[in-house]
């Protein structure tokens, strides 16, 4: 009884730390756009950019937080199941697309996109932005052409209903 007790314990203090680390100076690639990395881990520490064209998918039940040591995390594709557990405490590019099922993202740092149709929202999903912690496009598309800038320069929130019109 006692060695069942002291393993149930063990395996509870794994569980309070659980993470997905990926060191610094490491080269990890999603290879094709069919690589799924899943992680339902608490603590999701990535301290290196990320190649590929394969997806980060962050669906766990309870909160997960997005970290990392560079001022900057390259990914290629980030899928938040549920926004309303999810905490990004980094800035990011991501070179594909952000996609949220549903849920509210708070944002906190600078989050860029290659351009307006890389965020790919659900009917529930939503983003706050502010001023602080703005949604960039490296280009977004007016009338057709390219441009530079922000998809919202103010605090507000980003609905599915505003990607409808791509134009707000």
């Amino acid at each position: 009884m006692r060695q069942n007790l002291t393993l149930l314990v063990f395996l509870y203090s794994l569980y309070g730390f659980a993470q997905f680390y990926v060191q610094e100076g490491t080269t990890l690639s999603f290879g094709g756009s069919e690589v799924l990395v899943s992680s339902q881990e608490t603590h999701n520490q990535i301290n290196t950019s990320i190649v590929g064209e394969g997806a980060l998918l962050l669906n766990s039940v309870s909160v997960q937080q997005l970290t990392s040591t560079k001022a900057v995390l390259k990914l290629p594709t980030l899928h938040i199941k549920n926004a309303d557990l999810v905490q990004i405490k980094t800035a990011l590019i991501l070179k594909d697309r952000l996609l949220i099922d549903r849920g509210f993202l708070q944002l906190s740092h600078t989050l860029t996109l290659t351009d307006s149709r890389a965020l790919v929202l659900g009917k529930t999903a939503k983003i706050l932005t502010t001023p602080c912690a703005p949604l960039k496009c490296q280009r977004l598309l007016t009338n057709g052409f390219p441009s530079v800038g922000f998809m919202h320069r103010h605090s507000s929130y980003i609905s599915s209903q505003y990607l409808l019109n791509p134009f707000f």
